[in-house]
């Protein structure tokens, strides 16, 4: 899946992009019940206002089982927008993980369950208030099995 474009105004743009990782940092698609497993966000905000901006991004990921099974949305990984960040002249870079122990998640008395993956970012202003700024990455469908029957 392509980088999405994270909507900005003028002078600024962003990108987001995320990938399903097992332990080993191998990208997956098929998770065994055993195994604990994370999505991986990078993004980034350019422009000459970039360094200038404060507050918080947010990071989730939500999963929706196809069939029976438990849905889901992480908590978030919160990253202030100054101190988390990899500044370079006019780019402020962010990287987070959002990760999932083993048996997550649950399947219950299925033995096979496919999820459809997303990741989601948001902006929130210093006050609390949802800023501006957002994006989503469709991960796609993976396939969660318990590999322990």
């Amino acid at each position: 899946m392509p980088a999405v474009q994270i909507p900005v105004i003028v002078p600024l743009t962003g990108e987001f992009d995320a990938h399903i990782h097992d332990p080993s940092g191998t990208p997956i698609n098929v998770i065994p019940t055993q195994t604990a497993w994370s999505v991986h966000g990078l993004w980034h905000m350019d422009g000459p206002i970039a360094p200038l901006l404060d507050g918080t991004w947010e990071l989730r990921v939500s999963l929706e089982s196809i069939g029976g099974g438990q849905e889901l949305t992480s908590a978030p990984v919160v990253l202030d927008y100054q101190t988390d960040a990899a500044p370079s002249p006019n780019r402020m870079s962010y990287s987070a993980f959002v990760n999932f122990p083993a048996g997550t998640p649950a399947l219950g008395a299925a033995d096979s369950v496919p999820y459809h993956v997303v990741a989601h970012l948001f902006f929130k202003e210093p006050s609390g208030k949802p800023g501006p700024f957002a994006a989503a990455v469709d991960l796609g469908i993976v396939q969660v099995y318990d590999d322990q029957p």
